[in-house]
């Protein structure tokens, strides 16, 4: 799948910047399954997108149900 290799590729990169700026880098792709692709490979189907999710609110330490976004 060459678009998820281009991916990767981008994601070793940002891994670098990130942790030259000192920031925490999470690779999704390291975390989401190949069935929570879509047919093309590349994007993420409803259940990825759901794991996707999952995984910022984790790393984020946010609960989907206290955090609430407010507008001004």
């Amino acid at each position: 799948m060459e678009g998820r290799q281009g991916v990767r590729a981008a994601n070793d990169r940002l891994e670098w910047v990130a942790r030259n700026l000192g920031a925490k880098f999470v690779d999704p792709n390291s975390w989401i399954r190949d069935v929570d692709f879509g047919r093309d490979g590349l994007h993420l189907n409803r259940n990825g997108a759901r794991q996707l999710g999952d995984l910022g609110s984790r790393v984020c330490g946010i609960d989907g149900e206290s955090q609430k976004v407010m507008s001004n």
